[in-house]
């Protein structure tokens, strides 16, 4: 437990001076390449230094350090700063942060097989709660090596750990954390990966008298002597949530182990195909440990294959746990795993849209889980959480990634073909909701009137214009075949936030929406639509205190907009755009004709 000290006047009097100095100072960007450039001093890309550890001393609280993909040894083990974040992942040429891909632009910072990376001291230390102003973002920490602790040692540190790797790291010690060990220290780690690390207690991660936090994270084929993924000591408190655990190994705990006297909870995780050589392939606790929400299947082990608890002190519930084990809404079930044999999808990187322990759309763990304290409203790849799935994923994978709508249809079907089509547009965009995997609606001909307005999504393709025989897109025709989706005179058809170019609707004719806000037929907020060969009729938007757009109305939104008709929509009683209001907007519209909108004020056709 941190020693809490109170602080005295002058103390206070000094933080609100170090305050006032940091607000009144402009803080720096840093720049780091393999080779230097210019002047080497790192004031730009141009001038790019390739030493980071005279960068980290170089820098001072709020200021930034980013660093240009390629692989860096220092001649010494680095130390993170107080206020200072770094990131890694940029081609050399960003000039925004989010323009870096850290993905595929690969930031590693070496140990060279004999240094440890990181060595933290009092970082951010007695800060409430988990830190924010030390920060490692976007890099790879490899082949470092110590006694503990090769990748990263933190004593009585709380640094933010974010988007970074850790692979290939050894601890050499019996105390082990050959990723990261952590003594007296609460990190906050996310979105991270632990890969191939070796140590004696702890081949990912060594807590030891810590409460680290640990999120959306992967811990995959690191190998000890107790607890292979990680290892909590005596006196700890560990979160672990939307976590994976696979292909770890140890003699006692493959997974993950607790001491006694710890206390821990794991949500929304899964550990799959870990291995106790002697105890516990998933986990062994002698701890007082909550798991919620959490998959244990297919470990292995002499005794205790998934789960292993000789002391009392554990609750499992809303669980899936192979073999079966005692609490409130646990089953003993096959998950259905989509990829089993490949955890890290086809593309071969963690964290992705094709990671193999997503479950199947027919998974008893689909939405059987709970919600409570210490779920996270999303899941390990951002997804929301409403209905919640036991596991990391939220949603599943469907069996086909395009779903056919017939409203012709007596009943709805799988969505998988026309033959067994969904009846309801809203039906399959539940579906998409749902699974990870759907990226396109073909819609037959016919008039469809959802009972509530639709949203549009990203990667979603929403196509009508079709007879309902088509095997091929370029078979459709969406003049002879209309696809009409109505607002009955009653709603708003549209109504779309946060959306970039990957939402498109394409082939469909969207009328009779009425709305007594903005945008009858579709309204964008912040959302960049694309929009071809659709029309947009009768529409009827009958606001008296808002802008108007009788068939469209963009608020700091640029919708592509091409091949499309808008006719005969009105703005009963706002000011501008029978067709189209912009408003902060920069729309591109192409081969597109407006006739016949009205409007009470300006702007009758396009508007704005």
């Amino acid at each position: 437990m941190k020693k809490k000290n109170y602080p005295t006047l002058k103390s206070i009097f000094f933080g609100f001076s170090f305050l006032f100095l940091s607000f009144s100072s402009i803080a720096t960007i840093r720049y780091v390449k393999p080779t230097a450039s210019g002047t080497g001093d790192g004031s730009s890309w141009a001038n790019a230094s390739n030493d980071i550890a005279a960068i980290i001393i170089a820098s001072a609280s709020g200021d930034q350090i980013w660093i240009a993909a390629g692989t860096y040894t220092p001649a010494a083990t680095l130390s993170m700063k107080n206020g200072v974040a770094i990131y890694g992942g940029f081609v050399g040429n960003e000039t925004s942060l989010n323009q870096r891909n850290f993905n595929t632009y690969h930031t590693i910072i070496s140990g060279g097989g004999n240094m440890q990376v990181f060595n933290n001291v009092n970082l951010n230390f007695n800060s409430a709660g988990p830190a924010s102003t030390a920060v490692l973002d976007g890099c790879t920490i490899s082949n470092g090596n110590a006694t503990v602790g090769g990748g990263m040692y933190n004593s009585y540190s709380d640094p933010t750990i974010r988007n970074c790797k850790f692979t290939d790291n050894t601890a050499t010690g019996e105390g082990g954390g050959g990723g990261m060990f952590n003594v007296a220290s609460s990190p906050l780690i996310d979105n991270c990966v632990f890969n191939g690390n070796s140590g004696g207690d702890g081949g990912g991660i060594n807590n030891h008298g810590s409460s680290s936090f640990i999120r959306n994270c992967v811990f995959a084929n690191n190998t000890g002597n107790w607890g292979g993924g990680i290892y909590n000591s005596s006196n700890t408190n560990v979160i672990i949530q939307n976590t994976l655990f696979t292909g770890n190994s140890a003699n006692i705990g493959g997974g993950i182990f607790y001491q006694s006297h710890a206390q821990g909870n794991i949500s929304n995780c899964v550990l799959f195909n870990n291995n106790g050589n002697n105890e516990a392939g998933g986990i062994l606790t002698l701890a007082s440990l909550n798991i919620v929400n959490t998959i244990l299947y297919g470990n292995t082990s002499p005794t205790g294959s998934n789960i292993f608890a000789p002391a009392s002190g554990l609750s499992i519930s809303y669980s899936c746990v192979q073999g079966g084990y005692s609490g409130a809404g646990n089953i003993n079930a096959d998950p259905l795993f989509v990829n089993a044999a490949t955890p890290e999808g086809v593309d071969g990187i963690w964290l992705t849209n094709d990671d193999g322990l997503q479950v199947q759309s027919e998974s008893p763990c689909l939405n059987a889980g709970t919600t409570g304290t210490n779920i996270l409203t999303t899941d390990i790849l951002g997804a929301p959480r409403t209905l919640v799935t036991i596991g990391a994923y939220q949603r599943s994978v469907y069996p086909f990634h395009k779903i056919y709508v017939n409203n012709s249809q007596i009943s709805s079907g799988n969505g998988g073909s026309w033959a067994t089509a969904q009846k309801t547009i809203e039906e399959a965009l539940q579906l998409n909701t749902n699974n990870s995997n759907i990226d396109t609606l073909w819609i037959a001909t016919g008039t469809y009137t959802p009972t509530a307005t639709l949203n549009m999504r990203n990667g979603l393709a929403i196509i009508g214009g079709f007879a309902g025989t088509e095997t091929q897109l370029s078979q459709r025709n969406f003049t002879a075949n209309p696809t009409i989706i109505s607002g009955s005179n009653v709603r708003q058809v549209f109504n779309n936030s946060n959306l970039n170019n990957t939402a498109v609707l394409d082939g469909c004719i969207i009328r009779n929406g009425n709305s007594t806000t903005n945008g009858a037929g579709m309204n964008n907020a912040y959302a960049s639509p694309t929009i071809r060969n659709c029309v947009f009729k009768d529409n009827v938007c009958n606001s008296s205190v808002n802008e108007g757009g009788g068939a469209m109305y963009n608020s700091y939104s640029n919708p592509n907009i091409m091949n499309c008709v808008f006719s005969n929509n009105t703005v009963n009683y706002g000011l501008y755009g029978g067709g189209i209001h912009n408003d902060n907007s920069n729309p591109t519209i192409n081969n597109c004709i407006f006739t016949g909108n009205q409007a009470l004020g300006f702007g009758g056709g396009g508007g704005g």
